[in-house]
């Protein structure tokens, strides 16, 4: 049987309502934190940790978004992903071929933000599953897994949520942490 969300133990990076949660922060820079909750309901132990890549893993400003919104054609005031949705399978085909390639020009831009592969390691070893949800690409994710060696880190790929994953939305959609939750319920219990 699954669980709801609030009774499955594990932290996400993400703006959540001020009392949902009980917080304890763990910090590796002064504005990214791991937030390790446990709900008000249930004294469950941590169980993993879910990470945003882009500003989270990785410091702001690697991709540019206003070049990928040029070449793609995408106005300023639509979402990028739901605005590649929404055309038909053509243009889609080359819309997502556009982000893709403006993500791996990204690639010389990008660091791993302070501590961060120290305090990943020091989650790892506390045998904490370690997941990403990102609206990257899987082969970003790769990329940056092999890149700053962290593939140790994160060898469970179900736990790896891209917007290229195929059983469902992409962030902001519940979709994939509603995917990791479920993977962890029915994994550990």
């Amino acid at each position: 049987m699954a669980m709801g969300l609030t009774a499955v133990p594990f932290a996400v990076l993400a703006s959540l309502p001020r009392g949902f949660y009980r917080q304890s922060t763990i910090r590796w820079r002064s504005s990214v934190s791991v937030r390790c909750m446990a709900s008000q309901r249930s004294r469950q132990r941590l169980r993993g940790v879910v990470f945003d890549m882009d500003g989270t893993l990785t410091e702001d400003a690697a991709i540019d978004f206003q070049l990928m919104r040029s070449r793609a054609k995408i106005p300023d005031d639509m979402d990028i992903l739901e605005h590649v949705r929404s055309l038909p399978p053509d243009a889609q085909a080359e819309a997502e071929k556009v982000l893709h390639d403006v993500e791996m020009e990204s690639r010389l831009n990008t660091r791993l933000n302070p501590r961060c592969k120290e305090t990943l390691q020091q989650l790892a070893k506390l045998d904490l599953k370690l997941g990403i949800l990102t609206r990257n690409t899987d082969a970003g994710i790769a990329w940056a897994l092999r890149h700053f060696e962290l593939e140790d880190c994160f060898p469970d790929n179900r736990f790896l949520i891209s917007r290229t994953w195929s059983e469902g939305l992409p962030k902001p959609s519940g979709d994939g942490i509603r995917h990791i939750a479920e993977q962890v319920c029915f994994y550990w219990f």
